[in-house]
């Protein structure tokens, strides 16, 4: 049987994969199709080197999310033109997430987070006060600038 030759990126990604899931070396070596003995023969000397792993890991998962954003923009706008063809499930789900992500994008917190938040704040506020619910909603409500706070859950 003959020696497979691998590339740097290709060892430098299985690296990247031990490292991602835990530094389980059988199952990153499973999943990628590597000998068991080539990824540790690999992870030792990386560890042997003294290779900053940390700061490769970190340049290597901004390169990625910088080649997802460009693919992001790309399907965002093949978007229009397929509207029309979509179904108002789809289409209903499509705005969900859309809008879900903008909210993160903007660093604003979505709507599963804020209300959660904003109830733990409304439970603080009758506490420390004695206040009853509704009264603390409204103070929440008025402080955050949300009005749909005021809605009872």
């Amino acid at each position: 049987m003959g020696y497979r030759k691998y590339s740097d990126k290709e060892r430098s990604d299985a690296l990247l994969a031990l490292d991602l899931n835990g530094g389980n070396v059988q199952g990153t070596a499973e999943k990628l199709g590597i000998p068991h003995r080539t990824l540790v023969e690999w992870d030792n000397a990386r560890k042997a080197g003294g290779e900053n792993t940390d700061i490769h890991n970190k340049k290597r998962r901004g390169d990625l999310a910088e080649r997802l954003e460009v693919l992001i923009w790309e399907l965002v706008d093949s978007i229009p033109g397929k509207i029309a063809a979509a179904g108002l499930k789809d289409t209903a789900i499509a705005i969900g997430i859309l809008t879900d992500k903008a909210q993160l994008l903007k660093g604003a917190p979505t709507s599963i987070i804020a209300t959660a938040e904003a109830q733990k704040t409304i439970e603080l506020i009758m506490a420390r006060t004695g206040l009853s619910e509704e009264r603390a909603r409204e103070i929440v409500a008025e402080t955050l600038d949300f009005p749909e706070y005021l809605d009872s859950e």
